[in-house]
C-alpha cells in the first residue's frame, strides 16, 4: 500500500535525520593501512568491538549482561556452524527496551555479512512491515556509513537487488524480511537456503492471549520457518515473554533449544518495608502527581543507601533500580513483570505463590497402612481442542495433611492414560481412584474399568461429576497449600508450575493439575467424613452391644476404605 503524501514526507524526514546522525557519528578513520588491518582483525573477533567501532551512534553506552552474552554467544554459534557444518538453535528472552534488536537483527547481521560468515540472512518479525523496517536500518548503514565504506568497500553501497523486503549486497550476501505466518517455501539465494534466521518479536500482546492464535503461530513456526534452512543454519529467536504459554516460553523449555531468560531486576532490594512506605508516598495523589513524585524522590534520597541494599539490575547505566521501581508502580506489577521480568504474572492476581509450597521428600513420615487415593483428569486426545494435558495424581492423607506421591501431568492419548494409570496401580494400588465423568470422560472411565478387569486388576473407581464451578473448586486449595496441609514432592515441577500460573477464567493456561489435585483432596476429605460418621455409628452400636452383653467372637474385621481412613485421621 502506497504511503499518503503526508506520511511519505514524514518518512523521508525521518530517514534524512538518521542519515545525518550516521554521517556525524561514523566519520572516516585516519588513512593508516596497518591500523585498518588491526581494526578489522579485532572487529572480526569481537562483535562488541565491531558494533562500537562502526556504529557508535547506536552503541554508545556500556554493555549490559545481556549484550555481553549476545556478543559472545551469537558469533560463536556461527563460527561453530562454519567449522562443523551443523547449525544451532537459540531462544533468548530479553526485557523490553534493552536493545536486543539492535544487537541481533542489526549488529549481528552486519557483522556476519561484512566478514562473509553467512550467505543468506532472513529477518522474521510479527509483521512484514516490522521486519522491513529492521532491514531499512541495515540499508541506511550500507548506503551512508563512511566507516563501512572505508573498511569494507566490497560491501558498502547499494547492491544489485535493493528492495524494501530483500537486498543483495555488493559482496553477494542476501538479506530478506518476512512476517510471521508468511509463506516461506522455496526461499533460495542461488543454491543456498537461509543460513542465518533471526526471529525478532514474533508475538504481540493481543494475539498471545488467544490459545488459538498461539497454536497457529507455533504450527507455522515449526512447519514453515524451521523447515526453510539447511544443515548449517543458525536459528536465533529473541523477544519478550508475553504469556507463560507463548512460543518464546515454549522454546526456552524445549529440548535442543539453548538460550536464557533475562530480567531487568536481577535482585530486589532487601528492605521491603522502606519501599512499601515509598510506594505509598509515590501513589498519594491527594497532594497531586508532581508533588507526590517529589515527595517520593526526597524520601528515596534520604534513605537511598538502605533502600538500595541488595538490589541488582541488568543494565544499571540505562535502567537503574530506582527508575525501574518507578516504572513498576506507574505501569503496574502485571505489565512490569511481563515486559521487564519476562514473567507474565501479576502477583496480586496469583492464587498460589511459589513460597507456599512445602516438600516432604526428606520428612520421616510413616504412611504405612494409610489408604492410597488417586485422581485423574483425562484429556480428550485428538478431540481435545485446547490440547490439554492429562493429570494423574496420587497421595495419602494422615492427620489431615495430604502427602502427594504421584503428580504426572503430560499430553497423551486416552490409551496411554489407561496404561499409565494401571502401571501406577500395580506399583502402589489405589484404594480408590476418582475420575471426572463429564461427557467423554464418562465413556473413558467405563473403558478403563474394562481394561483393568481384562488385565486381572481390581480398581475401585469413584465416578465424579462436579456440581460447582471449576475456578471455585481450585481456589479452595489455597488455604491447604498456604498452610502446608498439602505436601509436594520436590520433582512435582509441572503441578507447581500450573498452580503458580493458574488464574481464574482460564487466563493462565492449563489447569488440569490443579483440577485433579482438588479432586484428590475432595476424595480424601469425603473419606474422612465417612470415617467420622461411621466411627460415631460404630461407637453407638458398641455401647448398645455392651449393654446387652453381646461382644462378638473377637475375630479380626476386614477393613474397608472408610475404616482405613478413620484409623488415620
Amino acid at each position: 500500500m502506497a504511503l499518503s503524501a503526508t506520511k511519505k514526507r514524514q518518512y523521508d524526514q525521518e530517514v534524512e535525520a538518521i542519515r545525518q546522525m550516521i554521517t556525524a557519528a561514523a566519520r572516516p578513520f585516519p588513512d593508516d593501512k596497518r591500523l585498518q588491518r588491526e581494526r578489522k582483525a579485532r572487529a572480526e573477533e569481537s562483535l562488541d568491538y565491531f558494533n562500537r567501532t562502526y556504529f557508535p551512534h547506536y552503541f554508545n553506552r556500556p554493555s549490559s549482561g545481556l549484550h555481553k552474552y549476545f556478543a559472545e554467544r551469537f558469533p560463536a554459534m556461527i563460527e561453530r556452524a562454519n567449522k562443523t557444518g551443523f547449525g544451532d538453535k537459540e531462544a533468548d528472552a530479553a526485557p523490553r527496551g534493552n536493545a536486543k534488536s539492535t544487537w541481533t537483527t542489526f549488529g549481528l547481521i552486519l557483522w556476519a555479512i561484512a566478514f562473509k560468515k553467512r550467505r543468506y540472512a532472513l529477518i522474521v518479525s510479527e509483521t512484514a512491515p516490522q521486519a522491513k523496517e529492521f532491514l531499512s536500518f541495515i540499508k541506511l548503514e550500507l548506503e551512508t556509513n563512511e566507516r563501512l565504506q572505508q573498511d569494507f568497500p566490497e560491501l558498502a553501497g547499494e547492491g544489485p537487488v535493493w528492495r524494501e523486503d530483500k537486498i543483495i549486497t555488493r559482496n553477494g550476501r542476501k538479506i530478506q524480511a518476512a512476517g510471521s505466518g508468511q509463506k516461506l517455501r522455496g526461499l533460495r539465494h542461488g543454491a543456498c537456503r537461509p543460513d542465518l534466521v533471526i526471529g525478532d518479536d514474533l508475538e504481540n500482546d493481543e494475539s498471545v492471549e488467544s490459545a488459538d492464535q498461539r497454536k497457529k503461530l507455533e504450527n507455522w513456526f515449526f512447519k514453515a520457518l524451521m523447515k526453510i534452512g539447511q544443515p548449517d543454519t543458525v536459528f536465533i529467536v529473541v523477544g519478550t515473554v508475553l504469556h507463560y504459554e507463548s512460543l518464546l516460553q515454549r522454546l526456552l523449555e524445549k529440548p535442543g533449544w539453548k538460550g536464557r531468560k533475562f530480567k531487568a531486576v536481577l535482585k530486589y532490594a532487601a528492605n521491603r518495608k522502606l519501599w512499601d512506605r515509598w510506594e505509598k508516598i509515590f501513589a498519594d495523589l491527594t497532594v497531586g502527581k508532581e508533588q507526590a513524585e517529589a515527595n517520593a524522590d526526597a524520601f528515596f534520597e534520604a534513605n537511598k543507601q538502605a533502600m538500595l541494599q541488595g538490589a541488582e539490575v541488568l543494565w544499571p547505566e540505562m535502567e537503574p533500580y530506582y527508575y525501574l521501581m518507578k516504572m513498576r508502580v506507574s505501569d503496574g506489577p502485571a505489565f512490569f513483570d511481563s515486559e521487564k521480568q519476562n514473567e507474565p504474572l501479576n502477583p496480586e492476581d496469583q492464587v498460589f505463590l511459589e513460597e507456599w509450597f512445602v516438600d516432604w521428600d526428606d520428612d520421616p513420615v510413616d504412611l504405612t497402612g494409610i489408604p492410597h487415593a488417586g485422581a485423574c483428569d483425562p484429556s480428550l486426545g485428538n478431540k481435545n481442542k485446547r490440547n490439554d494435558p492429562s493429570a494423574i495424581l496420587g497421595g495419602r492423607m494422615k492427620d489431615r495433611i495430604l502427602y502427594l506421591d504421584i503428580a504426572d501431568i503430560e499430553k497423551r492419548k486416552p490409551d496411554r492414560i489407561m496404561t499409565d494409570l494401571l502401571t501406577y496401580h500395580e506399583r502402589d494400588p489405589f484404594d480408590q481412584l476418582r475420575m471426572e465423568t463429564v461427557q467423554f470422560q464418562e465413556f473413558f472411565a467405563r473403558q478403563f474399568a474394562q481394561k483393568a478387569h481384562d488385565e486381572d486388576l481390581t480398581i475401585n473407581i469413584d465416578e465424579h461429576k462436579p456440581t460447582t464451578d471449576k475456578d471455585l473448586r481450585i481456589i479452595r486449595l489455597q488455604p491447604w497449600i498456604k498452610n502446608g496441609w498439602i505436601r509436594f514432592r520436590s520433582d512435582n515441577y509441572e503441578l507447581k508450575r500450573q498452580l503458580i500460573y493458574y488464574r481464574p477464567g482460564n487466563r493462565g493456561g492449563h489447569d488440569d493439575g490443579p483440577d485433579a489435585l482438588e479432586m484428590l483432596l475432595g476424595l480424601c476429605e469425603e473419606g474422612l467424613i465417612r470415617a467420622v460418621c461411621a466411627g460415631a455409628k460404630d461407637e453407638k452400636k458398641k455401647k448398645e452391644e455392651q449393654q446387652r452383653g453381646h461382644f462378638g467372637r473377637g475375630g479380626q474385621r476386614k477393613l474397608g476404605l472408610r475404616n482405613l481412613f478413620r484409623r488415620h485421621f
